[in-house]
C-alpha cells in the first residue's frame, strides 16, 4: 500500500486511516517478509477487499 497515488490500472484506491492510498497490484512480488510479520495497522472494508480480489484475478488471468 502506498500514499503515493499514481492511478495505474493495476491499483485499488481507497481511503484507509484517514488517507488517500492505493493497493500495489503490481508490486505483488515486492512485499517484505518483515513487514508481514509487524502488528497490522488496521482492516479494509469487504468491498475493497473484493476490488483486490478481482484485481488479482484479473493481472492472473484466473
Amino acid at each position: 500500500m502506498t500514499t503515493t497515488l499514481r492511478g495505474y490500472q493495476s491499483r485499488i484506491e481507497l481511503r484507509f486511516a484517514n488517507k488517500f492510498c492505493e493497493i500495489c497490484l503490481d508490486q505483488i512480488r515486492a512485499v517484505d517478509e518483515v513487514r508481514l510479520k509487524r502488528e497490522s495497522l488496521g482492516r479494509i472494508k469487504p468491498d475493497e477487499i473484493n476490488a483486490v480480489k478481482s484485481g488479482l484475478a484479473e493481472m492472473f488471468d484466473l
